[in-house]
C-alpha cells in the first residue's frame, strides 16, 4: 500500500538522521 511505503520512507529518514547525528558527534 502507498501509505505503508510512505511510512517506511519516513522511518528511514529518521534512522538516517539519527545515524548521521551519532556519526558527527
Amino acid at each position: 500500500e502507498g501509505s505503508l511505503r510512505d511510512a517506511f520512507e519516513r522511518y528511514m529518514k529518521v534512522i538516517t538522521s539519527c545515524l548521521l547525528r551519532m556519526y558527527h558527534t
